[in-house]
């Protein structure tokens, strides 16, 4: 259940893209809240060179849906979907101060106690050790991907 495309133009702070998901801080009717941005794999090399960490973004012309529970990552019920009308572009002035978030890192004991329960899906910070694939220069590839996370050294 989506919008209509919003003209309202809305200012992020971009993390780095991983895989087609994007987690964003946002100033979206919540101060200082967090929002989930999605963008289809088929779009992320279009975005991918505007995507710097740390850096404030505008983004116009983008969908609005309620999370789906089964994805949920951020607290907030709606979710901003990138179509291909979608543009973002860097704020160089008078960007607003965003705070930074912070998680918390886990276990890998805590983490399997969650797996299958749907009552949290906690964030898991670590080294990306390796990427394996068939296909990986090919953006609208379908094939599985192996990433393989160091979470304690």
């Amino acid at each position: 259940m989506s919008s209509s495309p919003t003209s309202l133009s809305t200012l992020f702070a971009s993390e780095e893209l991983l895989s087609s998901l994007l987690v964003v801080s946002s100033a979206f009717g919540i101060q200082d809240s967090v929002i989930h941005g999605f963008i289809p794999a088929n779009r992320a090399s279009h975005y991918r060179p505007d995507l710097k960490s740390g850096s404030i973004l505008k983004v116009d012309r983008f969908e609005v849906a309620r999370c789906a529970h089964m994805y949920k990552i951020t607290e907030h019920q709606f979710v901003i979907c990138f179509i291909p009308s979608t543009r973002i572009c860097e704020v160089l002035t008078d960007a607003p101060l965003i705070n930074s978030e912070k998680f918390m890192v886990r276990r890998y004991d805590h983490l399997h106690i969650l797996s299958n329960t749907d009552l949290e899906l906690p964030v898991i910070l670590g080294e990306i050790r390796s990427v394996q694939g068939s296909d990986l220069r090919n953006d609208a590839a379908t094939t599985r991907v192996v990433v393989r996370l160091l979470i304690e050294p």
